[in-house]
């Protein structure tokens, strides 16, 4: 860690990387953010420049959309029709 770097609250890290806590908490289960820092049982924290550089990785990435969603969606609908059908 280089001494001119921060250490940043959840607060900040929801700021900076727009996620919610289940979000980063899964993330974070998958190895894909950056490992937080335990400093007591009450206090974690992110060293800046991790999260920073990976929000910068993040924004070169592009975003692939799940196709599954809008099949999970369809069905639900079509599974609406048919009761409304009857």
């Amino acid at each position: 860690m280089d001494p001119n770097d921060r250490l940043i609250n959840f607060k900040m890290v929801a700021y900076l990387t727009g996620l919610s806590r289940s979000t980063i908490w899964k993330l974070e289960n998958n190895g894909d953010f950056p490992e937080r820092i335990t400093l007591s049982k009450r206090s974690i924290r992110w060293i800046e420049s991790e999260v920073m550089q990976w929000v910068s990785v993040r924004m070169r990435i592009p975003i692939e959309q799940d196709d599954s969603i809008h099949k999970a969606r369809a069905k639900r609908m079509e599974k609406l029709e048919q009761q409304r059908a009857l």
